[in-house]
């Protein structure tokens, strides 16, 4: 069963209630290959690959999830492994159950390089907008 969740394009791992590592899949490591993070060492190195202006941010949300236990999601940007960055999706939720950690990566790169071009033409749109009501108005 553990084998079909390394064919799937997302990250997974799963984490035992005391941090340890239970599962990771191909795509994690491959996600982070090079980034020298250590398979029992990702809740806390994660933070390292993350790109400085969302540190505080995973930070927290770790910190958090980690006491609280809830649920949460976020979004950052990573460093990859050819010095570009890489837009992440991480979700997070807690099984108390099984007492395990869950948290999925997903790569979301290319829809927010989208969201960004559109945020662009919107904001230069606006601009030509403004500049035609100027002009008129004289």
């Amino acid at each position: 069963m553990l084998t079909l969740l390394n064919d799937i394009n997302l990250g997974l791992i799963v984490l035992n209630g005391d941090y340890t590592l239970s599962f990771m899949n191909d795509y994690v490591k491959k996600f982070f290959k090079g980034n020298n993070i250590k398979d029992q060492d990702y809740f806390e190195n994660y933070i390292d690959i993350v790109c400085d202006e969302y540190k505080e941010q995973e930070i927290k949300k770790r910190k958090d999830f980690k006491i609280n236990k809830t649920a949460c999601e976020s979004v950052c940007k990573i460093k990859s492994i050819n010095n570009t960055s890489l837009w992440i999706k991480i979700n997070r939720t807690y099984n108390s159950k099984s007492d395990k950690y869950i948290i999925s990566f997903t790569d979301i790169t290319y829809f927010k390089n989208l969201e960004l071009e559109c945020e662009q033409s919107k904001n230069l749109n606006d601009k030509e907008y403004n500049h035609k009501t100027l002009f008129l108005a004289n």
